[in-house]
């Protein structure tokens, strides 16, 4: 009954379109997404990416005061003198940085489940009015499960988790970027670590994204399995027969060794 590991989608499952149709197939699915987001919430929307550019700014502007600060220190060690009204404004300037990071961080992490919320509602809403109208031949179709068991799981969380993950990686970009600037003013010569350093970087996490959603994607047929064991065991409409007909222990072996191909 399980569907067929070499059936079609296994260039998704694998992370091997990487082709430039690959990359745009991408880009409209989050243009979609990033759409829909903004037909259901518009301003949740805007707050996330102020917030995120302006977390973004955070590392390279803590760097610019803590070089302020150090050279304060340096000027008073030279001038054997101690004067705190130097280096007062840096500690509070730091102090601010932090906290403006820290309420960022937490305004963010509540819009961004307001938003999934709401988008819950509208996808789950979109997914039951789509399904009320497939043919019967859709539903017993072993191929289709795993589809429909995607489209299940890919609610609210899902998207607001996407949109994340791309804001998150604009950040990550403007935070390199911003960084390497205040490093070339500090120490020119670092430029060329930055260069060094970066790109395997990139590259390294580009392949543990790709390895992550190609397991993700292949862990579905066993998912759908493991939730229909657990409900033949729990939902009042199916405890009946599944007592009668001893198959207790022989659903939770099969849940068991799901569950621990999971963790392997």
């Amino acid at each position: 009954m399980t569907a067929d590991p070499s059936s079609s989608g296994d260039k998704w499952r694998d992370g091997a379109d990487i082709t430039v149709r690959g990359f745009w197939r991408r880009a409209r699915s989050l243009r979609w997404v990033l759409r829909q987001t903004w037909d259901v919430a518009p301003s949740s929307l805007v707050c996330i990416v102020g917030l995120t550019l302006v977390r973004s700014m955070v590392p390279a502007a803590l760097a610019l005061v803590a070089k302020s600060l150090i050279d304060s220190l340096m000027m008073q060690v030279e001038s054997s003198s101690s004067d705190a009204a130097t280096i007062m404004p840096w500690l509070i300037a730091g102090l601010v940085l932090a906290m403006l990071d820290a309420v960022a961080n937490g305004v963010r992490q509540y819009l961004s489940r307001r938003l999934a919320d709401d988008l819950n509602l509208k996808v789950i809403t979109d997914i039951l009015t789509h399904a009320s109208g497939l043919d019967i031949e859709f539903f017993e179709d072993v191929g289709k499960q795993d589809a429909l068991q995607r489209a299940k799981e890919m609610t609210g969380a899902r998207f607001v988790g996407l949109i994340n993950h791309f804001f998150d990686m604009i950040s990550s970009g403007i935070q390199v970027v911003s960084l390497a600037v205040v490093l070339v003013l500090i120490q020119p010569w670092t430029l060329v670590l930055v260069v060094v350093v970066a790109p395997p970087l990139l590259v390294a996490r580009w392949m543990l994204a790709r390895r992550e959603y190609a397991l993700e994607y292949d862990r579905t047929t066993k998912r759908r399995w493991s939730q229909y064991f657990v409900d033949l065991l729990t939902e009042k409409s199916r405890v009946t027969e599944t007592r009668l007909l001893g198959l207790a222990p022989l659903l939770i072996r099969k849940y068991r060794s799901l569950m621990l191909e999971f963790r392997d």
